[in-house]
This record gives C-alpha cells, structure tokens and sequence, in this order.
C-alpha cells in the first residue's frame, strides 16, 4: 500500500511540474519597414524604400518561475524586407530584398489577474537571434548589381501585449500586437574602394500575435 502511495505522490508531481510548462503555437502576420542611416550626415540622400507585409510562425515554450511570471524561448520562420533608395543628381538607384531567418527568442512574460472571468492580460519583453536562411531581390533598379551586401546575422528586442482566454483547464487562445526593433545593421561593410558612404540598415516588424496556448 505505501509503495502505491509513493507512486501516487510521484505521479501527481511530475503532473504538477508538467503543468507549469505550456507550448503556443503562434501565427504573426504583420508589417515589415526599415530605418536606413549613414555614418556622414552629408550624404543624406539615401532613405528606405517601402514596406512590405511580412510576418513570423511558430513554437513557443513557457515555464513558470513565479506566480504570473513565465521565461519564454520558442523557434520561429520569419520574414522581413529591407528596401533602400539612393537618390542622386545622376540617377536614382532601388534595391529590395525579401529576407528569410531562422529565429530564437527568450522573453520574460506576465500576466495579470483576470480581468473578467477566464480573461488575462500578458506582457512581454525580451531578446531575439536570427539567423539568414535565404533571401531574394525583389527590386532591382538604376543599377545591374545590388550596392549593398547583407549580414548573415540578426539581433534584435521585442515589445508585446495581449489578451489570453482560458477555453479550458489547460488550454487557452489569445491575441495580441508586438513591436520587433532591429538592434544590428543588416548591411555588411562597404567594399574599402566604394564611394558610398558607410550604411545602416535596420528591418523592424510590428506583428499582430494569434495563437494558441496548450
């Protein structure tokens, strides 16, 4: 009889421990724009080119480490653009790529009490790394080769919101909008012979955030 008690006991720990950790499935759908910069300040004609309508999905991991406190990680297929625009006496110069990453993440989550029955509010702040998978030129104009070269690597931070309905014990669906800044130019150094001024590139996304949370 102790030996099924112990089993018992056992059984409803790790039932425990397993209920702190939830898995979302997450689709992102959202705006991909850029913030192009150069070390001289002469040389303002240089500016991004457009938006584009990009977005992210994918898994993410949460584990409790305090009451309406979560650490979360997940894996993400992501998609951005990157446009620039040179603008000169001689000619004008459009370069657009779609580019495909590879992301992780790590957030820190809380959630609020209910707000009304079974309905929380969440935010989220953290750290994201992405690695390029693949890219294409979606633009090409006023030259036959691109100007710019693009680094293989991302950092990047992330600011979230939204609302979480439990539709069962376990298992819940929310919504939300979250702002993605680009921390690391996606542009790599300029060839040393180059006339063009060192660039900056940064491809930012707002994405709103459905998902499901089991």
């Amino acid at each position: 009889m102790k030996k099924y008690c112990l089993l018992l006991f056992f059984a409803a720990m790790a039932t425990y421990s397993f209920g702190q950790d939830q898995f979302s499935i997450k689709v992102s759908p959202g705006v991909s724009y850029n913030r192009i910069y150069t070390d001289n300040p002469n040389k303002n004609d240089f500016g991004s080119e457009g938006i584009g309508l990009r977005g992210k999905l994918g898994i993410v991991y949460d584990r409790l480490i305090k009451e309406h406190y979560y650490v979360s990680t997940g894996a993400f297929f992501l998609a951005k653009q990157l446009g620039i625009k040179h603008v000169s006496s001689e000619k004008i110069i459009k370069e657009q790529y779609e580019i495909q990453y590879l992301q992780i993440l790590l957030l820190l989550k809380l959630y609020t009490s209910e707000i009304t029955l079974d309905t929380k509010i969440y935010f989220e702040i953290g750290i994201t790394g992405a690695l390029k998978i693949n890219r294409r030129i979606t633009k090409l104009t006023g030259e036959d080769q691109p100007m710019t070269k693009l680094r293989w690597w991302e950092i990047g931070g992330l600011f979230g919101c939204g609302v979480e309905y439990d539709i069962s014990l376990f298992t819940s669906i929310f919504a939300g909008i979250s702002y993605q800044p680009a921390l690391s130019s996606i542009l790599l150094p300029q060839d040393s012979n180059s006339n063009l001024p060192k660039l900056f590139g940064y491809a930012d996304l707002v994405t709103v955030d459905i998902g499901i949370r089991f």
